[in-house]
């Protein structure tokens, strides 16, 4: 039976729409379609104990049951273990000082001779190395 709707009139009072008693036979029907289609054997079984359970059917039966991961839709893509299958993943350092960003400039021994050979003592020396 296709859904019946109460005719409630063009405006509050007009006296145009459905009658009280023809609007609840609407009502009436349309609720014992619903009761019909779902009728006194359906009954959601108890909850106690079937943490981590979900709800399915059988199709006339509803019951509390496991579900498989291939049960799932849009699942998730499952995790490989490898480092090279991450997304957004963290540089990893070499280890080389050629591979720093920010580093400092490197001197040469022969750079650090002449600063020293350049020095006049000691507190020159210092200053030159702060230079640096």
């Amino acid at each position: 039976m296709p859904k019946l709707n109460i005719n409630v009139g063009t405006s509050a009072n007009t006296r145009n729409g459905d009658t009280i008693r023809d609007a609840f036979v609407k009502v009436n029907s349309n609720f014992s379609e619903l009761y019909s289609i779902a009728s006194a054997d359906v009954q959601i079984p108890s909850q106690t104990g079937k943490n981590g359970k979900v709800l399915k059917t059988t199709g006339t039966t509803l019951l509390f049951e496991n579900i498989s991961y291939n049960e799932l839709t849009d699942k998730p893509t499952l995790f490989s273990g490898s480092f090279n299958d991450l997304t957004n993943k963290p540089f990893i350092f070499s280890g080389s000082y050629a591979d720093l960003s920010g580093k400092p400039d490197v001197i040469t021994i022969t750079q650090l001779k002449s600063i020293v050979s350049q020095s006049t003592d000691f507190d020159d020396f210092k200053t030159r190395i702060a230079a640096l």
